[in-house]
Parts: C-alpha cells; sequence; structure tokens
C-alpha cells in the first residue's frame, strides 16, 4: 500500500504528468467550511448578496430617474428623433416691456426652493396615520347606533331629559337646578379656634350653615 501511494507521488512529480485538473493552483485549496444557515446570523455572514444588491440598487435607480423600468419603455421615451439646430428668433424687447420682463422674472421660483423640491419620478408613499382618528372605531360605533335608534323612532337621553326639562319651563313648573360648586373664597366658614363661635346648624346637604 505504501508502495502505491509513494508510485503516484513518483508519477506525479514527473514533467510529462498530466493530471486531471492541470490549471488548477493546488497549494491554495482549502476544506470548505459547513455552517447551518438556517439562522439569520448566520445567513447573514456567511451568504453572498452583493450581486442581488447591486440589482436592487440599479432597478431603484432606474424608478427613480424614469419612473419604471426602462426594458419596459417604449422607444419614443427613451430616444428623440435630431433634425437638426432650429434657429431661433431673436426678439429684442421694447423699452415699455422691461417692467413686464421684470415681473416674470420675479414670479420664477428660487433656486433653493427648486433644490427642496422632489425630483423622483416615484410618488410618495400614503401616510395613512395623517387621516387616522385616534379613537374613530369608537366614534364610528356610536354614529352607526345614533343612526339605527333614530330609525327605530327612539330618542336619546339626554334629548329626552331636554325636552322634558323645555315642557317643565313652559308650564311654569319649577326645576331643580343642579348644585352650584362650593369653591367662592368670600363664602362663610367654621373657625374652630374662634373665641365668639356663632350658631351654626346643619341643612340636608350636611353642610354647616350660619343660621
Amino acid at each position: 500500500m505504501a508502495a502505491a501511494r509513494k508510485h503516484r507521488r513518483v508519477a506525479g512529480s514527473q514533467p510529462g504528468f498530466i493530471s486531471l485538473k492541470g490549471s488548477a493552483d493546488t497549494s491554495n485549496l482549502a476544506r470548505r467550511k459547513r455552517v447551518n444557515k438556517n439562522k439569520k446570523k448566520n445567513w447573514n455572514k456567511y451568504s453572498d448578496i452583493q450581486d442581488v444588491e447591486e440589482f436592487l440598487d440599479d432597478v431603484r435607480l432606474q424608478e427613480r430617474t424614469t419612473g419604471g423600468l426602462i426594458a419596459d419603455k417604449p422607444d419614443d421615451i427613451l430616444f428623440f428623433l435630431d433634425i437638426g439646430a432650429t434657429k431661433r428668433k431673436e426678439s429684442f424687447p421694447a423699452s415699455g416691456d422691461e417692467g413686464e420682463k421684470n415681473k416674470k422674472k420675479n414670479k420664477r421660483p428660487l433656486k433653493v426652493d427648486l433644490l427642496l423640491q422632489s425630483n423622483s419620478h416615484i410618488p410618495a408613499p400614503k401616510n395613512i396615520l395623517v387621516h387616522q382618528q385616534p379613537n374613530a372605531k369608537k366614534l364610528r360605533r356610536k354614529e352607526e347606533l345614533a343612526e339605527n335608534l333614530a330609525a327605530k323612532g327612539v330618542v336619546p337621553r339626554r334629548q329626552r331629559l331636554l325636552e322634558l326639562r323645555k315642557e317643565a319651563y313652559t308650564a311654569g313648573i319649577p326645576v331643580r337646578e343642579r348644585p352650584v360648586a362650593n369653591n367662592n373664597l368670600e363664602r362663610a366658614f367654621y373657625d374652630l379656634w374662634e373665641d365668639n363661635r356663632k350658631h351654626f346648624c346643619v341643612d340636608e346637604g350636611f353642610a354647616l350653615v350660619i343660621c
């Protein structure tokens, strides 16, 4: 066995020996590393997607400049017919037209505004959040419920109470008013440390009132 290996090495070292891969350099050959690419980290580390990125960049550039792929564009858009230089008629404005010329010149946009304008043929994506409301679903359900009740002839409670209050006011019936908030700084108050205490009584609302 060792003699056969030695014979192969000697035969390979001969000048007339032709190997199967004569042009390949066997000095720098290394065993390919086997890596599991079922994880995102390993896939990004060991996968070469440079050609895919270059292709996608080229597609994006064509969409920005021409509004689509150049292969899909007709010849009329990509090429034009050169019929030679046309002579422009030189028109010298009269002295009275200088004011109009200055007005037209002032109407032109500034260079800064032109630089800020978008030169892409791709329309900007629609911002959905601008047209949304925080509680749009709740408001829509309320409107649908109100429409259904109105179709059935049911009056909402708030509107019904307002109508009853209006009828009582026209009939002269006293209507119970809502209690006024007790936040008046000039109101009478009970001082626990006062020597000359006044007589206090308790009303129906369980509050001390000067009698």
